[in-house]
């Protein structure tokens, strides 16, 4: 659905901003993903782009530690954006 392609150096354009790396979104598979789980496309998009970028940071989800600091740390910047955990039901 979602691939991070985090540069090995971080990129400055300038005082205020940095380049951390790319995302590739596969949108037909976002949507299908989006009907599959019964949620608004619009909030599983941003879903997978903050998942995404979390990545860019150096985060990951291979183990259970990981996955619950990422997942915390999601929620927090998705309710943010008055969109509930899609972690409702895992």
């Amino acid at each position: 659905n979602v691939l991070s392609f985090p540069y090995k150096e971080t990129m400055h354009l300038n005082e205020k901003k940095i380049l951390l790396g790319d995302i590739a979104i596969s949108l037909e598979k976002v949507l299908a993903e989006s009907h599959d789980q019964k949620k608004e496309f619009s909030e599983h998009l941003m879903h997978m782009t903050v998942h995404s970028v979390f990545h860019l940071f150096g985060f990951t989800h291979e183990k259970k530690k990981d996955f619950n600091v990422m997942k915390n740390k999601e929620i927090s910047v998705l309710t943010r954006l008055s969109i509930s955990s899609p972690y409702k039901n895992v």
